[in-house]
């Protein structure tokens, strides 16, 4: 059976892969440095007035002499004022010429740049536009563990002209160590105008960690759950973080426990290399009949990341990966299943954003290896009977976000997979929760392959309040489908859901949500009905 899948495989792969397409001071902050400078001389194309000679100030423009430009060579500027030529010329038909070749200048990313008209410089129907190469010519650094971002920037200055790109990547580097927060501001120089001071000023926290209460959990083992971390920044060694993640059952973390620990070392050039591991203790199980079923887990995994691109619109990032995972079951009424995984993966995630939109993709391929004693098929002891640790399968999900208006936005969420053949449990392509199919409880459906998505209308406002910093109500809609490939046919399960909720920001560390969900098509897992559902959640950063 598995052969057969395969032939199929490298359509389903590019149906999936298809689906991720859809989709004198200056002070100001690093994510928004570019978008002003890039901005401050952009104007459309401006057909040149006429004016009559005779008229005061009226020429015949016979030539134009752009001095100072280097990086963009005269030539190549020339188009700026071609048409221009032989033709009853002003002053303001000059200025558009200079803001033209301002523009080009900002279009390549030299967003210190500008030209100028030589208003002294006009003999005989000659022009003369001079093109000032803005460049960095120091680096002033102010804040805390400022140590870690000035080798960052270092040979920055030595560039005869400043490049947006160039600075856009070192301040994502600075802004990607763990516990860093950078702004940045630019001060011309009052006695040469293409030189400039950079100043980053740096914000540093050694320790970060968070907190979280919901009532997403099952009623076998109890609604609430609580959830916290704690981050240790650069604290064995320069741009490194160690992380430890707790989620429980506050009620009685006896029914499900799980811990996670990893650590992060990140390189100058911006690669990272990550070591975790999570253990996971439950008495939740896949027999409703037997609430005291005993489940354990134990992960291991080892990530390696690396940026291809950093600009301040968009960021791609390609990962390798390998994962060990041992998962067993025991049910009181007899039975059960041990796991063993080994898997080696490889994935893709980016990010791009404009003015009001934002555009997020990852797509992972993932294979099963056969080797450090992974689970072989076995009808009795394998949490699929019909499946072992050998496979491939992709999974991909997007997302974007839209603004519509001042208030309103729109966010739409796609995720879905494809695989070679039976998965066992911990692959399956799994739904429900407070991300995708709101009116159901975590896995309330799962197979080998499937698709989902949701539709999220937002309306939000900042209110004028020293206590609540921002305010949002939204409605949703979503919809799943999974399915698996069986001898005696497809098996296919789906349901869909609505969501309406309040979500709110309190003095910028504590967020709290409030949310009414109703299954529409499917009764969930839990429940003899499909009533509304009331959740709640709340969490503080520090």
């Amino acid at each position: 059976m598995r052969a057969a899948r395969t032939k199929n495989l490298r359509f389903r792969l590019l149906a999936v892969a298809s689906m991720i397409t859809v989709s004198s001071v200056l002070a100001i902050p690093a994510h928004a440095l570019s978008s002003l400078l890039r901005g401050r001389l952009e104007s459309p194309e401006k057909v040149a007035p006429s004016c009559q000679l005779g008229d005061e100030g009226c020429f015949t423009l016979l030539g134009v002499s752009v001095v100072g430009a280097v990086t963009i060579s005269p030539e190549q500027l020339s188009f700026s004022y071609d048409k221009q030529l032989a033709k009853p010329t002003q002053m303001s038909d000059l200025v558009i010429i200079a803001d033209r070749i301002t523009q080009a200048y900002r279009d390549e990313g030299y967003f210190l740049s500008q030209a100028v008209v030589d208003r002294q410089a006009l003999e005989a129907g000659i022009a003369t536009i001079t093109v000032i190469e803005g460049h960095i010519s120091q680096v002033e650094f102010d804040g805390t563990r400022t140590d870690l971002a000035s080798p960052i920037m270092k040979g920055f200055t030595d560039a005869p002209i400043a490049h947006l790109p160039d600075l856009d990547r070192r301040l994502a580097r600075i802004k990607a160590i763990r516990g860093m927060s950078v702004t940045s501001r630019i001060r011309p120089d009052p006695e040469d105008p293409s030189r400039h001071e950079l100043v980053l000023t740096t914000d540093f926290d050694p320790v970060e960690g968070y907190a979280g209460l919901s009532n997403r959990g099952s009623e076998r083992v109890g609604p609430l759950q609580a959830y916290g971390g704690v981050a240790f920044n650069s604290v064995l060694a320069d741009r490194d973080q160690f992380r430890l993640n707790v989620f429980t059952t506050p009620v009685d973390p006896g029914e499900y426990a799980r811990v996670s620990a990893n650590y992060r070392y990140s390189f100058q050039p911006g690669d990272s290399l990550l070591f975790g591991a999570a253990t996971a203790l439950s008495q939740d199980g896949h027999n409703p009949n037997s609430p005291e079923i005993g489940g354990e887990s134990l992960s291991l995994w080892m990530k390696y990341e690396r940026p291809l691109i950093q600009r301040r619109t968009h960021r791609l990032y390609a990962s390798v990966q390998f994962d060990a995972a041992h998962l067993e079951n025991d049910w009181t009424s007899g039975g059960g299943y041990r796991d063993e995984l080994r898997v080696a993966r490889v994935a893709l995630r980016g990010l791009q954003t404009d003015d009001g939109s934002k555009t997020y993709f990852f797509v992972e391929l993932s294979s099963g290896l056969d080797i450090l004693g992974a689970s072989g098929e076995s009808v009795e002891f394998r949490s699929r009977y019909d499946a072992d640790a050998s496979f491939t399968k992709l999974y991909a999900k997007t997302s974007y976000y839209h603004d519509i208006g001042k208030y309103f936005g729109i966010y739409a969420l796609l995720w879905g997979q494809v695989s070679d053949g039976p998965l066992l449990s911990a692959e399956e392509f799994s739904v429900g929760g407070p991300v995708m199919g709101r009116g159901y409880g975590y896995g309330e459906i799962s197979g080998d392959e499937g698709i989902a998505g949701l539709l999220e209308l937002r309306a939000g406002f900042s209110p004028e309040s020293d206590l609540i910093s921002f305010a949002q109500g939204y409605v949703s809609y979503d919809a799943a489908m999974v399915w698996n490939d069986t001898p005696t046919g497809v098996r296919q399960k789906d349901m869909e859901s609505a969501a309406l909720g309040l979500r709110i920001n309190i003095l910028d560390r504590l967020s709290a949500g409030i949310e009414l969900a109703k299954p529409l098509t499917r009764t969930p897992y839990d429940e003899d009905n499909r009533d509304w559902q009331q959740f709640f959640q709340m969490s503080v950063t520090y």
